[in-house]
This record gives structure tokens, C-alpha cells and sequence, in this order.
């Protein structure tokens, strides 16, 4: 088989020398049902980051169809059939999550 060709050396094209800066977080999240085949154990856990989340200054905006994990949110809006039935707030928006209000940061 024919040598294989010489590899470039030195800083990739456009200079850097390789050290790529990383773009800030996302100041939102949107997970689908991030609770949704998990135990108890590990449904705590992920609605712990969340919280964590929320009290950083994220938006994260969560659906799901378990009244247990609404329960987290500073506001929930209810859907039926594509239709807005219910808006309410649970916390205020510079608060803590309605959850973590009592526990000791």
C-alpha cells in the first residue's frame, strides 16, 4: 500500500492553538418527562438538579403529566385537549422552587 500522507503540525487552521471557548450555558431548559421511567430514588435526584436549576437563575420550563413533579415549578399551566384550563403560580419568580424554600443552601 502506498505511505500514508504526511500529518499537519502546528495550530489548527485559523489559529487558537486547539483551545476552543466554550459557549455560556443555556439560561433554559425544556426536558419532556425527565422523571418519566425512573424510580424514586433517582426522580429525587433529577428534580434536585432541577431545583439547583431554578435557583441559579435558569428557566426551565417542564412537562410532564405528574402532579408530584409540578409540585416543583414556580408556575404550572395545565393543558386539556391543546386548551389552556389553568394558570397558576406557586412561587414567586425570584424565589426559590416552591420545594426548596425550606431547605437550607
Amino acid at each position: 500500500p502506498p505511505p500514508a500522507p504526511p500529518r499537519a503540525r502546528g495550530p489548527p487552521a485559523g489559529g487558537g492553538g486547539g483551545a476552543r471557548r466554550r459557549p455560556p450555558p443555556p439560561r433554559w431548559r425544556a426536558p419532556h418527562e425527565p422523571t418519566g421511567n425512573l424510580d424514586t430514588a433517582s426522580t429525587n435526584d433529577v428534580l434536585e438538579i432541577l431545583d439547583r436549576l431554578s435557583e441559579s437563575g435558569r428557566t426551565i420550563v417542564l412537562i410532564t403529566h405528574e402532579n408530584d413533579v409540578a409540585a416543583h415549578a414556580k408556575r404550572v399551566i395545565r393543558l386539556v385537549d391543546g386548551e389552556i384550563v389553568e394558570d397558576r403560580r406557586q412561587g414567586p419568580v425570584d424565589g426559590p422552587p416552591p420545594r426548596m424554600a425550606g431547605v437550607a443552601r
